[in-house]
C-alpha cells in the first residue's frame, strides 16, 4: 500500500485540476510528471550527435507535405487589404 501524503490543500487541487485536464487519476498524472522529468534527465546527458541523430528519427518519422505555393505566402494573400 502506497503512503499518504500530507499536502496543502491549494496544492492538492492544483494536482487534482491538472489531472482531471488530461483525463487522469491523481496517481496517472503524478506517475506522468515522473515520467517526463525522468525522459528529461536521460536527454540532458545525451551527446550533440545523439540528440541530433534522435531529432532526425523524429524528423525522419513524419510525413511528407506539398510545399506551399508562392500564391499561398504572397504578402497580398496573408495580409489583403491591409497591406
Amino acid at each position: 500500500m502506497a503512503p499518504e501524503l500530507e499536502l496543502p490543500v491549494d496544492f492538492a487541487a492544483m494536482i487534482e485540476s491538472q489531472a482531471e485536464a488530461r483525463g487522469l487519476s491523481v496517481e496517472g498524472f503524478l506517475h506522468l510528471l515522473l515520467e517526463e522529468r525522468e525522459s528529461k534527465a536521460q536527454r540532458a546527458k545525451l551527446s550533440p550527435a545523439e540528440k541530433s541523430r534522435l531529432w532526425r528519427e523524429w524528423a525522419a518519422s513524419h510525413r511528407d507535405t506539398t510545399p506551399l505555393s508562392d500564391e499561398a505566402i504572397s504578402r497580398e494573400s496573408i495580409y489583403g487589404e491591409r497591406g
